[in-house]
């Protein structure tokens, strides 16, 4: 085998899943890059190094735009998550790296059962958070502080999103 076939058919299957794990990081890594930044220049001089983590919690604590600053976040959380199924599909793709080619890995059963428990248990743990922000990205800043939190808006309104697609971002 030639070098390239090497590195097709045998580097890159070594490496697929770091390099997956490694991208996924980086990238979420990079919009959560907002302590520096608020440390060292908080967003300026001007907005130039104003990124969207800081923009969010800028609109929603010095503006005090909760809603907005949550469609803001639900964006943001698309887009993350829009790169991770992309990254996921094309690990999965095995034919085009070649692999299988003497690589086959044969998963126990009980372990993809305990790896499904554990994962539900986090998402679970985890759920609340995002459920609260989506709901109040959904409701008017009046009805976002009351007590006791309702989670299912009186009034949905759907001017937070329209505002944040149709914004312009100096970053």
């Amino acid at each position: 085998a030639g070098r390239f076939q090497q590195f097709i058919y045998v580097t890159l299957p070594l490496i697929r899943n770091t390099t997956f794990l490694l991208t996924i990081t980086s990238i979420i890594t990079s919009l959560k890059n907002f302590t520096i930044i608020q440390v060292l220049t908080a967003g300026g001089p001007g907005n130039s190094t104003t990124v969207l983590p800081l923009n969010i919690v800028d609109t929603a604590f010095a503006s005090a735009r909760m809603g907005y600053a949550s469609a803001q976040a639900m964006v943001m959380f698309i887009l993350v998550m829009g790169v991770t199924i992309v990254q996921w599909v094309g690990k999965n793709q095995r034919n085009l790296l070649g692999e299988g080619i003497g690589m086959k890995q044969n998963k126990k059963k009980v372990g993809k059962i305990v790896m499904t428990a554990v994962l539900l248990i986090l998402g679970a743990a985890n759920i609340f958070p995002f459920i609260f922000m989506l709901s109040a990205s959904f409701k008017p800043l009046n009805e976002i502080f009351v007590y006791p939190v309702k989670l299912i808006p009186e009034h949905f309104i759907t001017s937070n999103y329209k505002e944040v697609f149709s914004a312009q971002y100096s970053f």
